[in-house]
């Protein structure tokens, strides 16, 4: 019997605008997603951008 293992790493950083906006892009890398290493590496990129009032 083989143990099955997901690993996943992300990255992130903070960039401040101005004193109410704040926008942060994110990379995440999946690997053996599902717990299958038959499935391929995904790979994600996301931007979140943050109002504040």
């Amino acid at each position: 019997m083989s143990i099955l293992q997901l690993t996943s790493r992300e990255a992130f950083y903070n960039m401040p605008i101005s004193d109410n906006i704040r926008v942060t892009p994110l990379v995440q890398v999946i690997i053996d997603p599902g717990n299958q290493s038959s499935n391929g590496t995904i790979f994600t990129g996301t931007v979140r951008t943050v109002f504040s009032f």
